[in-house]
């Protein structure tokens, strides 16, 4: 089933016409009510296949979509010599001005 953007926007506005007429009644008949929940739970579930359709359309794929596969596993990572090397002499230096400032408060 193939649907363009203005007919998908046709509905939308029907069923929002439909919303508008029946949201003024001032009416408690239960089955008015409950046919209207029914009809709109229907429309819902047509525009909800006509939404996945487009989607497949857009993203190429076929109505039967694969199933999602399984996430790679994270690939460990590594650093360099040189970079072990700065993060090092990083922590040398805080350690060495903490030791510094804690031997002069003492």
């Amino acid at each position: 089933m193939s649907l363009d953007k203005g007919a998908l926007f046709t509905i939308l506005a029907h069923l929002s016409r439909l919303y508008d007429t029946l949201s003024p009644m001032n009416t408690n008949d239960h089955a008015l009510l409950e046919a209207a929940l029914i009809g709109y739970q229907h429309q819902a579930e047509q525009i909800s296949e006509k939404i996945a359709d487009i989607r497949r359309q857009l993203s190429g794929k076929s109505p039967a979509a694969a199933p999602k596969a399984a996430a790679a596993p994270l690939k460990k990572r590594s650093m360099s010599a040189a970079a072990r090397k700065r993060i090092a002499a990083a922590q040398k230096k805080r350690w060495a001005e903490y030791h510094k400032l804690k031997e002069g408060k003492a």
